[in-house]
């Protein structure tokens, strides 16, 4: 609930939530604050273990396109029967 206070200034009654997100996620709208910060808590932990689940998929995709494109220069020059005067080297 929004109650005027003076011209043009807006004040938020204590207690109640002015974002639909919360009530969309299924949770009150009139959410205490200790509730409140244990969600938040909840989810900024679940925001870094994503964020580490991430970085860990995206150094093995890496990994493996890095390896993919080895192998496949090396098959390359083995077919050719060219025997280059350098090595791949690990990026």
């Amino acid at each position: 609930m929004i109650s005027k206070v003076g011209e043009g200034t807006i004040k938020e009654k204590r207690g109640l939530s002015q974002d639909p997100v919360y009530e969309q996620l299924g949770f009150k709208s009139n959410m205490k604050y200790g509730p409140r910060s244990k969600l938040r808590r909840s989810c900024t932990r679940f925001l870094r273990f994503s964020h580490l689940l991430d970085f860990v998929a995206l150094e093995a995709l890496s990994n493996i396109f890095v390896e993919s494109v080895k192998d496949s220069v090396k098959k390359l020059i083995d077919l050719a029967g060219v025997h280059p005067d350098f090595e791949l080297k690990q990026v």
